[in-house]
Parts: C-alpha cells; sequence; structure tokens
C-alpha cells in the first residue's frame, strides 16, 4: 500500500453559492423580480464585509436567496463503487439531510442538496451535462475531472473506522494484485514481465493506479515499457 490523498470534495463551473449578499426587503425583492441593479444598504455592506473577513456568524446571518445567481436545489453527484443502494445509504444523510439543514438554512428562503449516485461513466457525463453541482470521488477521479471539466477541489476527507473500541484515520489507500489458484509461473511482482494484465480502470486509484506504482518500483513501466510488458486489458 502506498499513502496518498484522501476523498475529494469538488465543485464544478455550475456552482454558485458564493454570490453576493443581499438584504431581504421588499424593494430588493422587487428588483430581482424586475432583473434590475439594486444599491447596496449600510446592512447589506456591513454584512459582505464580515462574509469577507470571515466573520459571518452560520447561525443568525442569512444569505437572501437570489434566483439570479443561487438554485433553489443542488445537486452533488457521489460515485457509487459499491453501488447505488449503498451509496444512498452511506451519504444520503451528509450529502442530502445534513447539508439541506446546515448550510441550506443560511438562505432566506432555504435551499436543498439532493445527493445524486453515479456510476463511473455516469460520473464524467453528469459534469460534462451540467446535471451537478459538486461531486464526491477519490483523487484519481477528481484529478481526471478536474483537467477535462474545469473542477476545482473543495475539500479532502479522512474516513475514520472504529474496530474494538479503537478508532483509526484511513489515510492510505489499498489495491490488490492477484493470480490464478492453479498459476505457478507468478508468485511476486516481477513475474509480471511479459504478461498479459487485466486491470480495472486506468483511473482508478485502488483497480490500476496503486499496482502501477508498484510496478514502476519493481521496474516495470506499464506505458512506456513495451518491453517488460506484453499488453493491459482494461475491464470497466
Amino acid at each position: 500500500m502506498s499513502p496518498v490523498e484522501t476523498t475529494e470534495v469538488a465543485a464544478t463551473d455550475s456552482a454558485t453559492l458564493d454570490a453576493t449578499e443581499l438584504p431581504a426587503d421588499e424593494s430588493v425583492t422587487q428588483g430581482i423580480a424586475d432583473a434590475e441593479p439594486t444599491v447596496a444598504t449600510p446592512m447589506e455592506e456591513d454584512i459582505d464585509g464580515r462574509y469577507n473577513q470571515g466573520q459571518l456568524d452560520c447561525v443568525s446571518d442569512k444569505r437572501a436567496f437570489d434566483p439570479r445567481v443561487h438554485d433553489e436545489v443542488y445537486h452533488i453527484a457521489v460515485h457509487a463503487i459499491r453501488g447505488f443502494d449503498f451509496a444512498y445509504q452511506e451519504y444520503n444523510k451528509t450529502f442530502s439531510e445534513y447539508l439541506t439543514a446546515t448550510a441550506g438554512q443560511r438562505f432566506d428562503p432555504p435551499i436543498r442538496f439532493e445527493m445524486v449516485p453515479v456510476n463511473f461513466q455516469g460520473l464524467f457525463d453528469s459534469v460534462e451535462n451540467k446535471e451537478v453541482d459538486f461531486f464526491f470521488a477519490n483523487p484519481s477521479i477528481y484529478s481526471c475531472v478536474g483537467v477535462e471539466q474545469g473542477a476545482q477541489p473543495l475539500a479532502t476527507v479522512v474516513s475514520r473506522l472504529a474496530v474494538r473500541g479503537h478508532s483509526y484515520d484511513l489515510d492510505v489507500y489499498g489495491g490488490v494484485m492477484f493470480t490464478r489458484v492453479d498459476n505457478d509461473e507468478i508468485n511476486g511482482i516481477k513475474d509480471l514481465r511479459d504478461k498479459i494484465i487485466g486491470g480495472g480502470a486506468i483511473s482508478e486509484i485502488m483497480a490500476a493506479q496503486l499496482q502501477f506504482h508498484e510496478m514502476n518500483k519493481a521496474g516495470l513501466d506499464y506505458i512506456m515499457g513495451t518491453e517488460s510488458i506484453s499488453r493491459m486489458v482494461w475491464q470497466f
């Protein structure tokens, strides 16, 4: 196993939660409805100033909902590596219920967050088609989407596992390399030379990239070393 970054939360270029705050009074509401520019009041300037300085009270200070820059619902794609049902069970409370009850209440009227479980290809498609505003995936997938679609990281998550009264921060990833039980030719990484190797996907951190790292340490280059590896077969 090799130490790597942990799971990333990222925002696509359609996310607009950092828009300018507006006071929720009648004149501004009318201006929003007519799509006319409004003039900032002293109260608004005070809130903006405290927001820029990181002094907003997350409980008492609220941001007026502006339909020109805000959405009533923000969608968060979650890479469902263990299936849609498991992803919903594991992450819906965080990305739907918790965010709606906390960040959503910062707006007047409140906004909502909805989790959208997606498979590997569905994550890329949903970002490209602007069907989601944020996504939750491992660093490997994030780096691909970030390069191709222009996503920006927001947070890094360190998972925690409780076992027999002890808690452990899961700050490393691990992958598996295996052969058939009746294969006596491959007993170590160096024995992969001149063999046909199957992998999950070149962008998968635990199904390919960690294994590539160990192979490179053993002198096997999976991209340039055509003399060391016969062929890679990808199974999506």
